[in-house]
């Protein structure tokens, strides 16, 4: 699987990378709506988004921060 960005994310979604880090860090949960977007955008699933754990979701998405793996 390609890595992919915390920016690609936000860019996608339309919201800020200040969002995308407090859903991938489970500081906050997305609602359902949003967690359906994130999951298409990143090929996952949305239950992910709503109950993983914060490796759980750098794991399957495969991010990168500048380049370099989060």
């Amino acid at each position: 699987m390609k890595s992919i960005t915390l920016t690609y994310i936000a860019d996608s979604a339309g919201v800020s990378v200040t969002s995308i880090h407090y859903w991938v860090t489970t500081k906050k949960r997305p609602n359902w709506k949003r967690a359906k977007q994130l999951a298409r955008i990143t090929g996952t699933n949305p239950v992910l988004w709503l109950e993983g754990t914060e490796q759980e979701i750098r794991s399957a998405v495969n991010l990168t921060v500048h380049g370099k793996k989060a």
